[in-house]
């Protein structure tokens, strides 16, 4: 159930940012924003059309996408660390 919400929250997010950004509520945008920020952005690992039209290979499309990966990933295993070095495991 979590891995098929976190798939769907991952390619959702960018639909979630631009309708916050169609919102006239201040805290709606604010809250779109922080969401999209927050959450995973799997849509720049999605090369479908990347691969179709021949561009899927290029530094232009894989560098970023790696950056975005060592990045979120770092920053979930830090998040993970802090937590967890209150536990007491005994």
């Amino acid at each position: 159930m979590f891995t098929l919400a976190l798939f769907l929250i991952g390619h959702l997010s960018q639909s979630l940012f631009v309708l916050g950004g169609r919102a006239k509520s201040l805290g709606a945008r604010a809250a779109s924003s922080f969401l999209f920020y927050i959450l995973p952005n799997l849509e720049i690992f999605n090369w479908k059309n990347g691969v179709v039209y021949g561009d899927g290979r290029s530094p232009a499309v894989l560098l970023p996408a790696a950056g975005y990966l060592i990045c979120y990933g770092a920053a979930v295993l830090l998040l993970a660390c802090l937590l967890f070095s209150r536990k007491d495991f005994k």
